[in-house]
């Protein structure tokens, strides 16, 4: 694959591979407003650790208010933003 430039507008869309802080779900839940909510699936949480987590430094280094958790028949998350 050839070396190409791109434009500003195409590097933002571009996902890059990394580690919590830079993993889609991360930048997702940082981008909810107050009172609204994600559902992430179990097949898009593809991390060694636990989701709760993630969510425990969003609470802590953001001051996120999340409520919410494990759905109940297994098929992944919901969280909602509070405050």
């Amino acid at each position: 694959m050839p070396i190409e430039k791109i434009n500003p507008d195409d590097f933002n869309k571009i996902l890059f591979k990394g580690r919590g802080k830079t993993s889609a779900v991360f930048k997702e839940i940082l981008n909810l407003k107050v009172g609204e909510a994600i559902k992430i699936p179990r097949a898009e949480w593809k991390k060694r650790y636990k989701i709760s987590r993630t969510i425990y430094y969003i609470r802590k280094f953001y001051g996120y208010e999340l409520t919410g958790g494990r759905v109940a028949d297994g098929t992944g998350w919901a969280y909602r933003r509070e405050k």
